[in-house]
This record gives C-alpha cells, structure tokens and sequence, in this order.
C-alpha cells in the first residue's frame, strides 16, 4: 500500500488481530479526523479472518500496512509500531473503536503548545457490540488534572489506552512491558508517573470505547480483579527496586498491593467477605448494636401490631427520590407509616421531613451486617406478618427484594422504579428480578419505564401478564398560584443536583464561559454538593447542598433558565420544580424528560451527541432566549401550565393513598 506522507506529524498506531467486525468503522473514524498531517500505521498480527481484507479495501495513501507473520501479541506489537513510527507524536487506537472527528486536532494542539507535557488523553464514552451509548467511565471522569490523575494511579489505571497520544521520544525511552500482559497501559502510566512525566486529559469525549464480549477488558475483568491489580503492582514494583529507585510514589503503589493482597485472599474464600469484612471493621460496634436494640424492641412492641403501613428506604438525604419518599409518607401520616431506612445517608437533609410523617427505624448499619442478616430479616418478616392487612413498600433498597420471599402471601408488596440503571450497574429493576411474581403493584413515574420493563421481562422469560401490576403515578411539586417573574438585564441561569458522571456538571461549567465570552449579561448558579473541576469554575456561583424548601423556592423564583446537561436520566424533579416557576428548561434529550418536554413548546430539547455539540447548543439557546425576550416570556408561560396541569400536590397524595389503603 502506497504512502505519500514522508514525514507526517502524527502516527495513528493501531494494531490488529480478527478485529473483521468493528475494523472498517475505526478505520474511517480516523481517515475523518479534521487533523489532516498523520499516518495510520496498521500492524495486522497475524489474523485469521477478514481483517486484512478490509484493510486492504482502503486506498488513502496515509495508510501504511505492515504485517506480522505470526501473532505476536499485543506488547511486541506495540514496541514493533514504535520502532516503525515515523510521526513526532503516536496517538493509539484500538481496531474496535471510534475515534471523534476532532481527537487528533485538540491532542496535537495540547502537545505543541505544552512543552512540558508528555502524555495527552481524553475522556471517552462506552459503546456497545452495535455501537449504542452505554455510559462512561467512572475513574475517567474523577482523574482530570495532572495531581488527579497521579493520586489515582497507585490504587486504579484511570487512563484509557486508546484515548492517548504520547510524544515518540518518550514511548521510545519507556516502550510497554512484556511481563504485564493486558496491563501494559497501566504499567507505563505507572513508570512514567514515578519519574515525574506530566500527564493532561482534555475532559471532553473524543473517543467511543467498544465493550463487547471478545474485548480485552471484558475478558480480564471476568477474573479475579484484586490479584489483576495486585499482580501489576507487584512488577512494577519490583522493577523499580531492580533499577535501585524507590519514590513516595512507588510507596504508594506497594501499599495499594499488600491491600489487593488481602482482598484477593477473601476473595479466594467468599466474594461476599470482602464487603462483610469492610462492614465488621470500619463500623462503630456501638452504633450497630443501638440500631440492633432499638430494632429487636420497636418489633416486639404494642405499637408494632398496629404499623400495617411498613416503607423501605434506603435515605434522607438531599436528593429527587428522597424528597418524592416523604411525600409519599404524606400521604399516609394520619395511618402512623413506619420507614426502615436501609441506607447510610450522606446528610440529614431531608430528616425531620421524614420525621414528621412517619416513625424513622434507622437500621442502616444492620440491614446487611454479616453477623445478623438473616436476623435481620426475620424479624422484619415477624412484624409484618403479624399485622392486619400489612404493606410494604419499597424504593432503591435491595433489603426490600431480600425481605419478600419471607413475607406471608397476605402482604401487600409495592414497589415504586424511579428509573433503569445502567446496563452495565446493580439496581432495582435487576434486584427485583426473582422476586417479581411477588410484587403486587409496581410504580414508575415515566411513561417510557413500561417499555424497559417490557424488554427486561422478555429477556428474563418473565410472564408478560405481570405487566398488568405496573402502574404509572407521576410525582408532583409545589406550585405557586401565580407565576410572577421579575424581568431584568441580567440572566439567572441554574444547575441543580449531583456531580455524578452522568450529570457532566463539567459542561454546565463549559456553557458558563462559552456563554460569558459571548458577552452577555449571565449568572450562573448552581445547587447541590458539587466541586469545582476546572478553571472555568470563576463564571459559576457554588451555592452548596440546600434542603430547605421556602429557600429553594426562592432560588427557583429567581432563575430565568434551569439547565440539565445529563448523559442519562429517569424524570428529574428539578425539572417538574422549576416549570412551576417558570423557568425555562433546557435539557439534554434523554429518559423520561421528553416526555415532558416538547422542544420548543414547554422548553428546550438538546439531541446532539458530542459534548462539544451540546456545548454549542446549549450556548444558542440561552442566546436565543437572551435576545428574544417574548420567546421567553411564551415558554415560560407554558411551562408554569403544564406544571399546574399535571404536578398538582393534591392529586399525587390522593394517587398514593389510594393505592396504599385500598
């Protein structure tokens, strides 16, 4: 295959073994880049299927094909691709993975204006077998900085191997070991880190990482995980004492191994010890022995006879489902409800909220403590069967799900689905899975969760018919009578919530300067328990976590614009509270919210997928709204209607109620 580049900038390093399936894809995202001035040096080691076919079927002269008689392996291919590589800087890509258009452009360009630094990657999203978003990366998203990135290292690989572009030289002078099969990215992190190497992540997805069952990260993550962990550590280590240099840095790497080491010994005799073994040490005794106690002697009161209304959440702290909790308590607080809280809470926000409309049995630290589980449950198991006509209800809590096949077949069991998880997480709809023909009813509240279940029931071989339990109640907020909004110069634009990886508070930070470069009179606020990330922190006012409610409606009255900019969501509350006061929602595409939200009608939907598209959009449309005061005034309007339409307080506790007493 021709080259006509003698001395590109870039060397686009890929290589391949029986990648037939995902090849031409990765292929094609690379010879898309908007950076022009690279080679695609592909190494074909040795495969036995089509990949070389599809390899030859290109004919941009940038690529350059070099074959390996026999399959070497990834390492030596990797060390062969160095040697070969004729470009300044080596960007890796992975024959399963698709690169986004401007990856090369914004590496290069972190490169060359940063001497100092060595390495660059970026954040990358995962992808499924056919290419569908399945979320991100958590230790992607937490390591950004250079200092984040080296604190993590020692304990995780935080970096993803095909995101990075690395200067030659320095590839040249470290190359990948051979002793650290399928961890020999981490390995390099690990020795370029101990010699001080500056490392940069650009925080935008420029990359789409496949996982797929024949991938090299499925595979070695079917294992044993602990001694994975424990075995590059301990290389690692003991090459540095071979070369006769030991850090603080290598102290903490060997530290994390003896750590992987003790892990991986209980996990060798139960998977389930670890986390028993955490729970036993890291707890007050003290504490475990108050909730044992005061559990023991509520259920074997008086008053236990008559707590027929029995609820199962696992917090109280400040968020959306908690809130949604007490007022599903609300409804109910004249017939003495009793809430088991299963969880450990972050905060007292939402306390006394849950306090004045139940009995609060906090059992916390007992709901799966090793020594007394089974107890546990048994004894919630008495109480509630010795009731008339007894309920359960339950929210988030896999003590629930645990709890039912205990039951007696008289006891009314409810269960309220916010939202599915991740395929790739644990959460209800999958904890719920083999107790389902037990749940009576079952709550969602969005509309697009029955087809979720429609398909987890199919691929479960679950009875269509227990359809019929599933019942959609839409939560609800308070609504002011009227809808005053005070017009002024200045924009009040909002984020409230998590910091969470699906939330990308990073971009709400993105739109903050975008916004402001622009010139236009904005304020950005935003709510909940969120860490700056980045210098473009200065354009946005922190406010912290607030759980007062008068307080919040105040900050609701004063907001112009709420801004979501999730990857994935159920139905956010944020988004119900603040149409009531007539802000104007702008949001990402995504769960249940278009199924609140016409674009353009009742606010303003944003369908692009790169986050620096959304960016983009989202810039418009605050400056739409900025520069067109009467598309504002009509949005605004329209969402304090829908609001008082179908949020009223009234009809949800009646909803609840009902379904409870009945």
């Amino acid at each position: 295959m021709e080259q006509a580049i003698n001395t590109p900038e870039i060397t686009v390093l890929m290589p391949v073994f029986n990648n037939e399936k995902y090849l031409k894809q990765a292929i094609e995202s690379i010879l898309a880049q908007t950076y022009k001035d690279f080679e695609l040096l592909i190494i074909d080691d040795g495969s036995t299927d089509g990949s070389n076919n599809i390899i030859q079927s290109f004919t941009d002269s940038r690529i350059r094909l070099v074959k390996n008689d026999t399959n070497e392996g990834l390492i030596k291919t990797l060390n062969k691709g160095i040697e070969l590589a004729k470009g300044e800087f080596i960007a890796r890509m992975d024959g399963d993975d698709i690169a986004l258009p401007k990856r090369l452009e914004k590496q290069v360009e972190v490169l060359k204006s940063s001497p100092s630094v060595s390495m660059v990657a970026c954040c990358i999203s995962i992808i499924d077998e056919a290419g569908e978003e399945q979320g991100f990366w958590g230790d992607d998203k937490l390591a950004i900085t250079n200092e984040q990135i080296r604190n993590t290292l020692p304990n995780e690989n935080c970096i993803a191997h095909p995101s990075v572009m690395i200067r030659k030289d320095k590839l040249m002078k470290y190359k990948y070991s051979l002793a650290l099969k399928d961890s020999e990215d981490w390995d390099l992190w690990l020795r370029m880190a101990s010699d001080r190497e500056e490392f940069y992540k650009i925080k935008d997805v420029l990359l789409k990482y496949r996982v797929h069952p024949e991938s090299v990260t499925v595979k070695v993550n079917r294992s044993n995980i602990y001694r994975k962990k424990r075995k590059v550590q301990v290389l690692y280590c003991l090459h540095k004492l071979g070369k006769g240099r030991f850090n603080n840095f290598d102290f903490r790497v060997l530290k994390s191994a003896f750590d992987n080491y003790v892990k991986d010994a209980m996990y060798s005799i139960n998977p389930n010890s670890i986390r028993g073994l955490r729970k036993v040490l890291g707890t007050n005794i003290f504490t475990v022995l108050k909730q044992y106690s005061k559990l023991k002697s509520f259920c074997t009161s008086r008053r236990s006879d008559k707590a027929f209304l029995n609820f199962f959440f696992p917090y109280f702290h400040v968020g959306g489902a908690e809130k949604i909790h007490y007022q599903i308590l609300e409804s109910v607080k004249d017939k003495s409800p009793v809430v088991f809280i299963t969880g450990v809470s972050t905060g007292n926000g939402y306390y006394m909220q849950f306090k004045n409309n139940a009995t609060i049995i906090d059992i916390s630290l007992i709901s799966d403590y090793p020594l007394i589980h089974k107890w546990v449950k048994n004894t919630l198991a008495k109480h509630v069967s010795k009731c008339t006509n007894p309920v359960v209800f339950g929210c988030n809590s896999p003590l629930y799900y645990g709890l039912l096949p205990f039951l007696d077949s008289n006891v009314k069991c409810i269960d309220l689905v916010h939202a599915f998880v991740h395929p790739n997480e644990t959460g209800p709809e999958k904890w719920s899975l083999p107790v389902v023909e037990r749940i009576n009813q079952r709550i969602i509240i969005s509309k697009n969760t029955i087809d979720n279940f429609k398909a987890i029931y199919e691929k479960s071989n679950i009875s269509a018919s227990l359809l019929s339990r599933i019942k959609y109640i839409s939560n609800c907020t308070f609504i002011p009578q009227y809808l005053v909004k005070q017009g002024n110069d200045k924009l009040n634009v909002l984020y409230v919530g998590r910091s969470t990886s699906e939330k990308r508070t990073y971009l709400v930070e993105e739109i903050a300067r975008k916004t402001q470069e622009r010139g236009f009179n904005v304020e950005f606020s935003l709510v909940g328990k969120i860490a700056s990330t980045n210098e473009q922190s200065q354009n946005c006012k922190y406010l912290g976590e607030i759980s007062g409610e008068e307080e919040m409606h105040t900050i609701y009255r004063q907001a112009d614009i709420l801004l979501l900019t999730s990857s994935r969501e159920g139905f956010p509350m944020v988004i119900m509270e603040a149409m009531a006061f007539g802000a104007v929602v702008i949001t990402t595409a995504v769960g249940g919210i278009p199924g609140v939200i016409s674009n353009n009608e009742t606010g303003i939907l944003v369908s692009s997928e790169s986050e620096e598209e959304i960016v983009k959009d989202f810039v418009n449309a605050i400056e739409m709204l900025k520069i067109d005061p009467d598309k504002y005034n009509a949005l605004s309007q329209k969402a304090y209607t829908f609001a008082k339409d179908n949020f009223d307080k009234t009809k949800f506790l009646k909803s609840y109620r009902q379904l409870l007493l009945d």
